[in-house]
């Protein structure tokens, strides 16, 4: 089963979420927070941290970041489960906001930008990831 990291970012009563770009082939022009899969020899909390430096050329290495939830991950077309989406929750006292354009693989999103959790359901995003979002507000 393929496992996949990513973190969430909350600055006080809001929480960052990408968009990722609509010529990807993985869910394109959904929002979701920055994310990735888990490479040989990772932990699941080293793979967050890595990926969140990828897509946004932030580096949180030094930052605390604690294991919100799992969520299970299906196939495009929903017949079944084929992965493990471990999500990361990183508390910043700071607006860390991401760069896209100097990121190593900046390209996956077209914008990013911190959001209320009255939003949510105007946003196209994974409904078990909305519903955890929820649960934090």
């Amino acid at each position: 089963m393929r496992k996949y990291v990513g973190v969430l970012v909350k600055h006080k009563g809001e929480f960052l979420l990408c968009r990722r770009n609509p010529n990807t082939k993985s869910l394109p022009g959904m929002w979701s927070i920055p994310a990735g899969k888990l490479e040989d020899g990772e932990t699941t909390h080293e793979a967050a941290k890595r990926e969140f430096y990828e897509e946004t050329n932030i580096s949180i290495l030094n930052k605390k970041i604690s294991l919100l939830n799992i969520i299970e991950r299906y196939s495009r077309d929903g017949s079944r489960v084929n992965g493990e989406f471990w999500v990361y929750l990183l508390e910043s006292p700071t607006r860390l906001v991401p760069d896209l354009v100097n990121a190593i693989d900046g390209d996956e999103h077209d914008q990013c930008g911190y959001f209320i959790v009255e939003e949510l359901d105007g946003l196209n995003i994974d409904n078990k990831l909305k519903n955890l979002i929820k649960s934090l507000f």
